[in-house]
């Protein structure tokens, strides 16, 4: 062997890579590194990359063996729909004045093999959410309902104004715009008009969320207590962990505990001023661990003496990732939830921790 090569074996979760190098490096610094690195599918991808074990030392022979532990450093392989993440391993060795020499492998470090699910996890984790307004409006309390009041008003009093002003400067001469300009940064044509609507929907849309949170209020919906884990195949009995009370009689109601991974990433569109960077977050593989109906709550009665079911994490463990985050939008995202689901109220949700999960769980037997 004459050229410098880097190879590897994996034992358990024990990585030991050799870096061979020609004999006229013996002396020389070297930094060996392991880095993840995160592809994005997309013609103009924004790609990530992190180092997650670094070490420097002098060659002494012609032979350098590096041992890492896998299971602190958490870094796997994965092919996904959105991302790929690979595992680097590279090193650096200084011996030129302006360029070093640079020699680099992939590692293969897959975590099992995780079932590929039929199930629309979109939907699964974003049910469409389908509600009576009148109904709702009428559950909540007194001081939501002035809130909800209030923020419809001013919602339609700038999206009006907004508009009005969009007609205005559409109509107008350039030197006679009260806000929106007939041409963008760029020096091109651009419709005020279209410039205001736009405004106006991105208003909508925060207003819309604060009122979804008002009428959420027609019932208290809480985790009870915290989950301790202490073994993998370990059971919880729902009703000691969810609590809540509603106002109104609630009928039909489903309670769903359901999980996912996200593939996280981001690309670029447009050119020049216009460049930006999109972000997307995509569930996959989700997976539903319980789903329970009921006929019928009564209003201002616990809503856990109704679920009196015992829930277990293996279903999770078996299909879905461990977190793998290499930047703060960029990786695979874990996340799982319990839903409150009835067809006159704006669906409960309640979230936890991911971290709460260890990560050695989600690894095959």
């Amino acid at each position: 062997m004459k050229n410098n090569t880097i190879s590897y074996e994996i034992r358990e979760q024990k990585l030991l890579c050799r870096v061979h190098v020609v004999p006229s490096m013996i002396g020389k610094d070297i930094r060996f590194q392991l880095i993840q690195y995160v592809r994005v599918h997309d013609s103009r991808p924004v790609n990530r990359k992190k180092t997650v074990y670094k070490k420097e030392i002098v060659i002494d022979d012609i032979e350098q063996y590096f041992e890492v532990d896998l299971s602190k450093i958490w870094a796997y392989s994965y092919e996904g729909k959105k991302i790929d993440i690979d595992i680097l391993a590279e090193a650096k060795i200084d011996d030129g004045i302006f360029f070093d020499t640079r020699i680099s492998e992939e590692i293969q470090y897959e975590l099992g093999t995780k079932p590929r699910v039929l199930i629309d996890s979109k939907s699964l984790i974003q049910p469409k959410d389908v509600f009576n307004f009148i109904k709702n409006f009428k559950a909540v309390p007194y001081d939501a309902r002035i809130k909800l009041v209030g923020l419809m008003i001013i919602a339609w009093i700038i999206i009006i104004v907004n508009t009005l002003i969009g007609v205005h400067d559409q109509m107008v001469w350039e030197a006679q715009t009260f806000l929106y300009s007939h041409y963008d940064s760029d020096g091109d044509s651009s419709s005020p008009l279209g410039k205001s609507l736009a405004w106006s929907g991105a208003t909508w849309a925060l207003v819309w969320m604060m009122i979804r949170t008002q009428l959420r209020r027609y019932m208290k919906f809480f985790f009870q207590k915290w989950i301790i884990l202490r073994e993998k195949a370990q059971k919880f009995k729902m009703h000691e962990i969810i609590g809540g009370k509603s106002r109104v009689d609630l009928h039909d109601v489903q309670l769903r505990v359901v999980a996912c991974n996200i593939e996280c990433g981001q690309y670029t569109r447009g050119s020049g001023t216009k460049k930006r960077t999109v972000s997307f977050k995509e569930p996959i593989q989700g997976v539903l661990l319980h789903d329970t109906k009921v006929d019928f709550i009564p209003k201002n009665t616990d809503i856990s003496q109704y679920f009196l079911w015992e829930l277990s994490f293996l279903e999770m463990y078996r299909v879905l990732y461990p977190e793998q985050k290499v930047s703060l939008w960029h990786g695979i995202w874990f996340h799982w939830e319990v839903q409150l689901i009835h067809k006159e109220y704006v669906d409960q949700e309640l979230t936890w921790d991911p971290k709460l999960f260890p990560r050695e769980y989600f690894l095959e037997a």
